[in-house]
């Protein structure tokens, strides 16, 4: 009976305590918190402590329905894994101490112990840090990359960005890029064949040609500041000329940069007069170099006209990017009408 009435009392005291100063205390009189335990004793002569409950992870799993936001908090020890999980209980997989955060049990980890976290396709693991670097295990695909959401890499250095053994290299130095060698020594260095494919129309005058430098390997466009294309077409037309010759017709046409090919010509008068009686007078026009620049001439060989006329000449201007000069070749048919000779040394 006795018993019965120091519970009585002891119950008593602890709802009158929390409901004076809504706080309680155990083995003290002045709890500094909701709950506020005090050691027994100090000198290991009884067990100190707060023990959880304790149950299995099975019998927690069965409590599933009980759990929810109002749970948020509540602290287990599971005394073994559950034998197969819930959402809930996913992470009970050995004995230990776990809480509720309101959706899932999350084990209390002992921070002397390392996370059982693993890295793989593309990451490693290098103590408790996950670092960039390993091999993908699994198609990967980085998606979302906008003008705002920008994927960018900046480096330093001659060979900075690497991809396969110099099938793509960065010069972040020098702002070069090399398709086959780490070190580029343009904008764009290839090293190997390059395959540009076809355009889907030929009628557009917006085009270039594109030569390669043999001596630097170069790759630019064919053509001066002022002009890119490789062919050229232009008549002239010269007026009021001595009679039917012209000896010497300036176009000022670089020889740097250009050649130009007679392609055809005529003249306005009719009637040529024989120097001498009963002979034919061939029509030479020609393109000649003087003085760096591409000249004409015309004449009607050994003949005239009674007054001055007008040639017109029809002419290629190439650019010299396009041409090679070959050494003259030279035959002698011995008095015949046929011959032949080597192939131009050079072609």
């Amino acid at each position: 009976m006795k018993k019965m009435k120091k519970k009585i009392i002891l119950i008593a005291g602890l709802l009158f305590t929390g409901l004076a100063f809504a706080q309680v205390g155990i083995n003290n009189t002045s709890p500094k918190a909701t709950l506020d335990v005090t050691a027994k004793t100090t000198n290991g002569s009884t067990p100190e402590g707060v023990i959880a409950p304790r149950l299995t992870g099975d019998q927690i799993k069965a409590a599933d329905t009980q759990y929810g936001s109002n749970q948020t908090g509540t602290l287990i020890y599971a005394t073994a894994a559950v034998s197969s999980s819930t959402a809930k209980t996913v992470n009970i997989t050995a004995a230990g101490y776990y809480y509720f955060d309101g959706t899932i049990w999350q084990k209390v980890i002992n921070s002397n112990t390392a996370p059982a976290y693993s890295a793989n396709n593309g990451l490693t693991m290098s103590g408790n840090n996950i670092k960039l670097g390993g091999t993908l295990t699994e198609a990967t695909t980085i998606s979302g990359v906008t003008a705002t959401n920008k994927l960018a890499v900046t480096a330093t250095g001659t060979d900075a960005i690497n991809f396969d053994n110099n099938t793509f290299s960065v010069d972040a130095t020098n702002d070069r890029i090399g398709v086959g060698t780490n070190s580029p020594a343009q904008k764009l260095d290839v090293n190997g064949k390059l395959r540009i494919g076809t355009v889907s129309s030929t009628s557009s005058s917006a085009v270039s040609t594109l030569v390669r430098d043999d001596s630097t390997g170069e790759v630019m466009v064919a053509g001066t500041s002022t002009n890119t294309k490789p062919f050229n077409y232009v008549k002239y037309v010269i007026s009021n000329v001595d009679k039917d010759w012209i000896s010497n017709f300036n176009t000022n046409i670089s020889t740097t940069n250009y050649t130009v090919v007679v392609v055809g010509s005529s003249f306005s008068e009719q009637f040529i007069t024989s120097t001498n009686a009963n002979t034919y007078n061939p029509v030479n026009v020609n393109a000649f170099i003087s003085g760096g620049t591409w000249r004409l001439t015309a004449d009607y060989s050994g003949g005239g006209s009674a007054n001055n006329g007008t040639w017109t000449i029809y002419c290629l201007v190439l650019n010299n990017s396009q041409v090679k000069s070959l050494s003259d070749v030279t035959a002698n048919l011995g008095g015949t009408t046929a011959g032949s000779a080597p192939a131009p040394s050079g072609l």
